[in-house]
């Protein structure tokens, strides 16, 4: 049974997230105010701030012209007293004429908010993500949990002749993943090959998650049905249609996750019809995610790798759906992970050139670069679906990168390049990876990677039209 190869990469491009906290600030209050929601320790959060207020009373606004631009009134009212607003989150844009800003230029940068973690540091600036000034007053911070509620409070001085209040929304990132290596290479992986074929019970737990169907579980072998990807192989977890088995793969499959998990992953085996559904929840039944794996001709069986992540531990149960006319499906290589994920290793050089799925292929490095570890892991996703390749090895980086004939992309690894294609280790698309024994890179004669050795990594890989394609290469320090 072969393994998913699983990496993790530099935090996810997600767009809203699962919004797990609102609250509101007002400006006139020295203490600020906290979310209700405590953030987990080592968890990252998206935090939302918007909305105007005022850093002088009313009657302040009407001793000569306002410089800038001010608005007639918060976006999110104190009450009772409210007139004038110039200033948002991070930026002031209006001044009363007496302010010295007035003699300057506005928008004038902040930041007029400070944070607080909860555990003893006090008020601290943390920089938005947002770059500039946002007429719509929204800024975005990104920020790490320490196990309390996240309290903000505005930055002033003086507090009494503030108005206007701050929304704050807390969001942990997240959406569902279509590739292994967006997962953590610390993570839990569940297969199904030491299980006898036939039933086996219902609910099944296996390490700390649990699997349950309705009418009932069985192993059956897919084997038999040709290549399936590294996704599914050899045997696999396949769900009634009713009580007896074999009668079909109809069901819908529950993951149920004790505690919850950060990154969840599985195989999919034979998902020929539309509205197949992947369906991601937290702990009380909200659906966080839902995602449709690739879909494939029905006269052919193959297999698709679906999966969700987020910032925080949050994912309490999958449902695995089939369409609702009903379909054979089976799972297998279920991985999961909780806590702090691990960082991406090295530096990419040398971009990619796109190969025939329209993006260029990506290689990413985790897993420890420390020598006495043996734990380097390389992995090499948006390959062109079912095309074999295999990862180089180099001492020596190509300058200029070099472009072999008949080869849509460039080597960027010269001198005596090692190549990772002995049979256990040849990849196929459209992800797959290798761990490397850092005793013995497979260059000419085979070297024992040293402290202080710096090693570049590429991966070549066929295209259709019989053509060939490079990733990007990766270069690591070893320690």
């Amino acid at each position: 049974m072969g393994s998913f190869g699983l990496l993790s990469v530099p935090p996810l491009a997600f767009a809203q997230g699962v919004l797990v906290d609102t609250f509101f600030v007002e400006s006139s209050s020295p203490s600020g105010a906290a979310g209700a929601t405590s953030l987990q320790s080592g968890a990252t959060y998206r935090v939302v701030v918007d909305g105007t207020f005022s850093y002088w009373d009313a009657m302040t606004w009407q001793i000569g012209t306002p410089c800038g631009n001010p608005e007639a009134t918060p976006i999110h009212p104190s009450a009772p007293t409210d007139g004038l607003v110039g200033t948002d989150p991070e930026w002031t844009f209006a001044a009363n004429s007496q302010d010295p800003l007035c003699g300057g230029t506005l928008p004038s940068p902040g930041p007029n908010v400070e944070f607080d973690l909860g555990v003893g540091q006090g008020w601290t600036t943390i920089p938005t993500t947002t770059p500039l000034y946002a007429p719509g007053h929204e800024y975005e911070y990104s920020i790490v949990g320490e196990g309390a509620p996240l309290r903000i409070h505005v930055a002033d001085g003086v507090y009494a002749d503030n108005y206007g209040q701050l929304r704050v929304r807390v969001f942990v990132p997240g959406d569902v993943i279509d590739n292994p290596c967006l997962l953590d290479p610390g993570a839990t992986l569940v297969d199904f090959e030491l299980f006898p074929i036939g039933a086996t019970s219902n609910p099944l737990t296996v390490s700390d998650v649990t699997f349950s169907a309705g009418p009932g579980l069985g192993i059956v072998s897919v084997e038999p049905f040709g290549a399936n990807g590294s996704e599914v192989e050899g045997k696999a977890l396949i769900p009634f249609a009713s009580g007896s088995f074999p009668s079909g793969g109809y069901s819908t499959m529950t993951l149920t996750f004790i505690p919850p998990v950060r990154q969840v992953g599985l195989g999919w085996w034979d998902p020929n019809w539309a509205n197949n559904m992947l369906v991601v929840r937290d702990a009380a039944g909200t659906v966080l995610a839902t995602a449709s794996p690739p879909q494939f001709p029905p006269s052919g069986c193959c297999a698709a790798f679906l999966g969700a992540a987020f910032g925080a531990d949050i994912i309490a149960s999958v449902e695995v759906v089939p369409h609702s006319g009903g379909d054979w499906y089976a799972i297998d290589n279920v991985a999961y992970f909780r806590g702090q994920p691990t960082s991406p290793l090295g530096a990419s050089y040398c971009a990619a050139a796109a190969n025939s799925t329209g993006v260029a292929g990506t290689l990413l490095v985790s897993g420890s670069d420390v020598v006495a570890q043996n734990d380097l892991r390389l992995c090499a996703y948006d390959l062109p679906e079912d095309q074999f390749g295999y990862f180089l090895a180099s001492r020596a980086q190509a300058t200029p990168p070099i472009a072999p004939p008949g080869s849509q992309g460039l080597l960027c690894l010269a001198g005596n390049i090692g190549r990772f294609n002995a049979p256990l280790q040849v990849v196929r698309g459209p992800a797959d990876s290798i761990q490397v024994d850092l005793t013995a890179v497979p260059v000419n004669p085979v070297q024992a990677a040293q402290p202080g050795d710096t090693w570049n990594f590429q991966c070549w890989y066929r295209d259709v039209g019989n053509t060939n394609n490079f990733t990007d290469a990766v270069s690591v320090l070893l320690q």
